[in-house]
């Protein structure tokens, strides 16, 4: 981001409209995913997209944008957190023809946009596996609980850091055998699948 020279007001009035239609585009996809479960889901699906809008647009504000857009950390897979943590430095400043804040509200519309249909995705999934599979389970939980288990294990032992953990914690996880996926930064689950014997 550069020092505040020159705004165009015919830009700024158009990503703030690109923004306002963007972030509209939630609640919609919210009344889409709603038609696609049964009645009973419809309520979720509801709230899952309107809760997306503001967890995801205070998290944008605190530490979003600055992983997105801050000086690259870890190879380049994101920004440097605290670069523009809370959004600091970004104030009096322009993105083109912009203002700095215009640039954070249209990117924050994308950012909850992208983590609706994702979750949407995420849960679509999980349901057709009681289809697919053929088992009876009229609240989903088995194929919610099983596909977010793996998910959050698969991303936990790809992005976890061995590291940020104290050397005791860590090697007390790895006796007991949760050291399976902690610390993969990256590699595949099974080049740590071995597990020291007590």
């Amino acid at each position: 981001m550069t020092p505040l020279f020159e705004i165009d007001a015919g830009d700024t009035a158009w990503v703030l409209a690109s923004a306002s239609l963007v972030l509209f585009m939630t609640p919609m996809l919210a009344f889409f995913y709603g038609g696609m479960v049964r009645a009973k889901g419809v309520l979720n699906m509801l709230m899952m997209n309107v809760v997306a809008m503001g967890t995801i647009g205070v998290l944008w504000v605190v530490c979003g944008y600055s992983m997105a857009f801050g000086d690259p950390q870890w190879g380049g897979l994101i920004g440097n957190p605290a670069q523009y943590f809370e959004l600091h430095g970004v104030m009096g400043t322009e993105v083109g023809t912009i203002p700095g804040f215009v640039f954070v509200a249209f990117q924050s519309a994308f950012a909850i946009i992208a983590t609706a249909l994702v979750c949407g995705a995420v849960c679509a999934l999980a349901v057709s596996l009681k289809y697919r599979f053929s088992y009876d389970d009229s609240l989903d939980v088995v194929g919610v609980h099983m596909v977010g288990g793996f998910l959050g294990t698969v991303l936990i032992g790809f992005l976890a850091d061995p590291h940020a953990m104290a050397e005791g914690a860590s090697a007390s996880l790895e006796a007991n055998g949760a050291g399976l996926f902690l610390g993969g930064n990256g590699k595949l689950p099974g080049s740590r699948s071995s597990v020291p014997s007590r």
